[in-house]
């Protein structure tokens, strides 16, 4: 009888020991066809991601300080120039569109790899309000995407992995070539992206965009480096954003902001939290800036940390007037990055000998900063509008800081034929806007704005239609 039994106990262990060997040899199989799938289907040979992370797993040399955040930070915080003038060892995260529960997860993959003693967190309201500060949404994922696709296995990349949408669209992180699957029927996309990957700047992590003619490369410690001028009718819109409500921070990035804060007082690790500066044109699109800088303000305050929004900085410290500084409204370009840089690590080194304090370079508000601003008109809001007989409207609105001047504008249409046709002479433009009909043979559509009383414009939109 123990015999049998012994036989039988033994027939079931080697039916078992086939059954987990053919599940993993099925995951396994599973598992290749997947990245191969991916390899061909994924073209990410422009994602900026993708070299910052090379860059962070490969470097050997410790990591002082670590910057994170968007775009903003990649474009704006050259580490080079403040580790020069630091002397500690600095390094940029940031990554496109970074929410604030990507900086949390990327933060402790940060902290696993090496000793980090301060870290500066960007607030960039972009990431935080709105659509955007609904970053579980389907719509928002890809942001941080950009950083899973690139983290190494680990459990906190699993965890980061399971909390970054809602359980009915965790597959799609799991499983990256879901998100491509419609390109399977367009072998000239997939050989074309199968080429890419086997080109040498692939392979050694080079990354460059071009915007306007003009080459955007990845550079080193997650600095990017563009030398576009947000010059020629750049700073403009069709689509009036929403204004900042009274507390415009969603409750899913204010719960990130304070795990962040809590998770490097549990570290000993020195935090600041600050804005990188962009155009007064963007700042005052939304109406009142002031109501974001107040709520995440009153955030610091609870933690006894303080908010420097970079975007509150005295003309005279911080001079970014000159829209040439900027590559588009929002992104500080290699010149304006320079200035920044200097400008950011003179504070901070002034805020830490004691030689300095935050009134010396900020004011209390951004509504008296722009006040005390140079008068100019900043940009040009051109609002589009269909009516019922299928007919387009526009409604424009210049966003300016003049007090004792009006703005006034020209506007005019080119047809297909290259003939242009005035809608509307130099003229003031009353606070409410001015409301016109493009006509329906137009194709590009111009408006040129200046302070009253100037003799050139200082503005210039040119839209196609």
């Amino acid at each position: 009888m123990k015999r049998v039994s012994l036989f039988i106990s033994s027939f079931k262990m080697k039916k078992a020991a086939g059954r987990i060997l053919g599940a993993l040899v099925f995951v396994c199989l599973f598992l290749g066809i997947e990245k191969g799938m991916e390899y061909a289907l994924i073209n990410d040979t422009n994602e900026w991601s993708r070299a910052m992370f090379h860059d962070f797993y490969t470097r050997e040399e410790n990591i002082d300080t670590l910057f994170l955040g968007s775009s903003h930070v990649y474009c704006g915080i050259n580490p080079e120039i403040l580790s020069e003038k630091t002397g500690e060892s600095c390094f940029n995260m940031a990554t496109p569109g970074q929410p604030l529960n990507g900086s949390y997860y990327l933060l402790r993959e940060a902290v696993k790899y090496h000793d980090i003693t301060h870290v500066y967190l960007e607030l960039y309201f972009g990431q935080s309000v709105g659509e955007e500060g609904a970053f579980k949404e389907a719509g928002q994922l890809p942001r941080n995407w950009r950083n899973t696709n690139y983290m190494k296995p680990s459990l906190n990349k699993l965890s980061y992995m399971l909390t970054m949408s809602e359980p009915s669209l965790v597959y799609m992180s799991f499983l990256p070539v879901r998100r491509y699957m419609a390109d399977l029927f367009e072998p000239e996309k997939i050989r074309e992206t199968i080429r890419q990957k086997r080109t040498e700047d692939y392979r050694n992590y080079y990354v460059e965009n071009v915007l306007n003619g003009v080459v955007e490369t990845y550079v080193k410690d997650g600095f990017y480096y563009s030398e576009h001028r947000a010059e020629g009718g750049v700073l403009y819109d069709i689509i009036r954003p929403e204004p900042f409500s009274e507390n415009p921070m969603t409750e899913d990035a204010e719960e990130y902001l304070r795990k962040i804060i809590e998770y490097c007082q549990k570290e000993n690790i020195s935090l600041t939290l600050y804005c990188a500066p962009f155009t007064d044109y963007q700042a005052s699109l939304y109406g009142d800036y002031d109501r974001y800088v107040g709520q995440v303000r009153k955030i610091a305050e609870e933690y006894e940390l303080f908010f420097y929004d970079f975007n509150l900085c005295k003309e005279e410290i911080l001079d970014l007037t000159e829209d040439a500084l900027f590559r588009d409204k929002g992104h500080l370009n290699v010149y304006g990055a320079e200035i920044f840089s200097e400008c950011f690590a003179d504070f901070f080194n002034g805020m830490e000998e004691g030689s300095l304090g935050y009134e010396d370079y900020f004011y209390p508000t951004y509504q008296e900063k722009l006040a005390h601003s140079k008068e100019r008109i900043l940009g040009i809001l051109a609002e589009k509008e269909k009516t019922g007989e299928g007919r387009v409207w526009y409604t424009l609105t210049p966003i300016h800081n003049l007090k004792q001047r009006e703005a006034e504008c020209l506007v005019y249409i080119k047809d297909g034929q290259g003939r242009e046709r005035i809608l509307s002479e130099w003229s003031s433009v009353p606070q409410e806007g001015f409301r016109f009909r493009i006509p329906e043979e137009s194709e590009v559509l111009f408006i040129e704005a200046r302070p009253k009383g100037e003799a050139e414009a200082t503005n210039f939109v040119q839209i196609d239609l």
